[in-house]
């Protein structure tokens, strides 16, 4: 009877450690992200690439809902293509990033992004909370 018990202790601890491990993290829209005016890819509290003026430019190209900050080598840039253009705050699409820098690249699709902040300039913050990837970009003229 005592043997039982455990087992049965360890079963209902495993099914609930997997349960609770299987669940995918969910990141929060990052407060700093969202008070920032810069041009920026931000991964999970990092920033990988800031929008400086004087070593980099922007592209858009509104036909194809891509969004583009590069310097002048191509060395380091990232690429934000979206299912729609943004326009407005609580608006959601699906979008897909390409990166590369000197020490890191990498390619993300499909992912979900919500609009969380807008601005006159057509400047859009968009959050993924299933990866914690923040992007702010601006749509040009």
């Amino acid at each position: 009877m005592k043997m039982s018990g455990r087992i049965r202790t360890i079963i209902v601890t495993a099914i609930i450690c997997s349960a609770v491990c299987g669940c995918e993290k969910h990141y929060e829209t990052d407060p700093v992200f969202i008070a920032s005016n810069d041009v920026v890819l931000k991964v999970r509290n990092t920033d990988k690439l800031v929008y400086v003026p004087e070593y980099y430019q922007l592209g858009f190209r509104k036909d194809m809902k891509q969004f583009r900050v590069q310097n002048d080598n191509m060395s380091e840039y990232f690429i934000f293509t979206c299912s729609s253009l943004p326009e407005k705050e609580g608006q959601s699409m699906k979008c897909a990033i390409r990166y590369e820098s000197v020490s890191e690249s990498f390619v993300r699709s499909d992912l979900s992004f919500r609009v969380e902040r807008t601005d006159n300039d057509g400047r859009f913050w968009l959050w993924c909370k299933d990866k914690g990837i923040g992007v702010m970009v601006k749509i040009l003229n």
